[in-house]
């Protein structure tokens, strides 16, 4: 299967994409390869791209009310690192390689065009990054948001922000 028709079958992308902005995404793609034990992305750290596993385990850990707490396992078809590419954000986890990880790299590059093309795709994911918040405040302490100097403020706004685009 090829990287476009893969990310096809990613609901993140399909749920929010017509055809010719998934051509779009899949050209401008990279395919990476993380060894084992190869920590791919550092919480707080900047974040100008995210990821979809094509192959692979992660697990992603977060420093939650001041200790490292593991909140997930990644594996195929899951992504990470969305947030962080989307609304310019620092990182909010670590996600380290379990084992052999193959996946595909989507920069702010490739989205930029893809946004500005079609300005209502920023409402489009933000309902979808917001759901993800959702699923993190079912495990994670009440203030974490805060902690991070996050706020609920609207994502389609800080996206927009983010990617230079009007209010």
């Amino acid at each position: 299967m090829g990287t476009r028709e893969f990310l096809g079958t990613v609901p993140f992308f399909a749920e929010a994409l017509e055809p010719a902005q998934l051509d779009a995404l899949g050209a401008g793609a990279r395919t990476v390869e993380f060894a084992p034990g190869t920590t791919v992305i550092h919480e707080d750290d900047p974040g100008g791209s995210m990821f979809v596993i094509t192959s692979g385990t992660l697990a992603v850990t977060m420093t939650d009310g001041g200790r490292e707490r593991p909140v997930a396992k990644l594996t195929t078809g899951q992504i990470f690192g969305e947030m962080s590419l989307l609304t310019g954000l620092p990182r909010l986890g670590t996600v380290a390689a379990e084992d052999r990880v193959e996946a595909i790299e989507i920069t702010r590059q490739t989205m930029q065009p893809i946004l500005a093309a079609a300005p209502r795709l920023y409402d489009r994911f933000a309902g979808l990054l917001q759901k993800r918040q959702g699923d993190l405040d079912q495990i994670l302490d009440p203030g974490f948001w805060k902690s991070h100097g996050r706020s609920r403020e609207s994502l389609a706004k800080v996206m927009r922000r983010h990617f230079g685009e009007a209010d």
